[in-house]
């Protein structure tokens, strides 16, 4: 795959078309940084002149509620991390963030852990604070890690052989 990151407002996905045009074109999976610290037309420009697949954070989209209807409606995941969000004051608390109604309203949802060097929280400090700060159940980090599985950029047979030992691990913690 590609991606896309960086200063949204510095350099915006658009100066990045030919390119991910090319990349698409050699059969690259497609992926961009928007909806951060840009407003919901970051998204939409990433959607539009990238033909991404996936948008790192996207979180932002909360702004524009036909933005929120696409994003289900084409099951275009978003790579959340609460807690870098929290760190560069994009939300003021785990309360205000949209991640229970991204998920309340059926949107694709993943949980990441950004840059754990610069923001110091690892995948598992994530999931933790999700559960303990936003009342997020095991039920839905289960699903949630579903959610992270079905949109990588794996094979199928490789998303089914995960899944299969997510599963097991489940049922395993739970008998």
């Amino acid at each position: 795959g590609i991606g896309l990151g960086g200063s949204e407002q510095k350099y915006p996905a658009g100066l990045f078309k030919d390119a991910f045009n090319k990349a698409s074109n050699l059969g690259f999976r497609l992926t961009a940084h928007a909806g951060e610290a840009a407003g919901p037309e970051s998204v939409w420009e990433a959607i539009r002149q990238l033909n991404v697949e996936r948008i790192g954070h996207g979180v932002r989209a909360i702004e524009d509620p036909e933005l929120v209807i696409y994003l289900k409606d084409h099951q275009v995941p978003l790579e959340i991390c609460v807690i870098s969000n929290l760190k560069t004051k994009i939300f003021p608390s785990a309360y205000k963030h949209p991640i229970k109604y991204f998920l309340d309203n059926q949107l694709i949802v993943t949980v990441n852990s950004d840059d754990p060097a610069m923001f110091g929280a690892s995948i598992t400090d994530e999931f933790i604070n999700l559960h303990d700060r936003i009342g997020i159940s095991l039920v839905m980090i289960k699903a949630l890690t579903i959610n992270a599985l079905e949109s990588t950029f794996l094979t199928i047979e490789s998303k089914n052989t995960l899944k299969h030992e997510i599963e097991s691990f489940w049922l395993q913690q739970n008998n």
